[in-house]
Parts: structure tokens; sequence; C-alpha cells
């Protein structure tokens, strides 16, 4: 993670990562949503 931080990042390729990290934490949420849903049910 340093490294990418480190190296020279073009607009499109900081785009690309910010949309790749917001879909992963979108993944996560939904995954802990159906968790507390499926354990509450």
């Amino acid at each position: 993670m340093l490294c990418v931080l480190q190296c020279p990042m073009t607009e499109e390729t900081a785009q690309r990562v910010i949309r790749a990290l917001r879909t992963v934490a979108a993944l996560i949420v939904c995954v802990l949503l159906l968790g507390t849903a499926g354990r509450s049910v």
C-alpha cells in the first residue's frame, strides 16, 4: 500500500484505486448487514 502511495500516480489511476476501494467497502458493508440480519432472524 505504501509503495502504491509513493509511486507517481496519475489522475486516472487514482480514480481507479478510489473506485475499487469504494466497491470493496460497499461489499463489506453488505456482508456485515446480511450477517447481522441473518443472526437476528
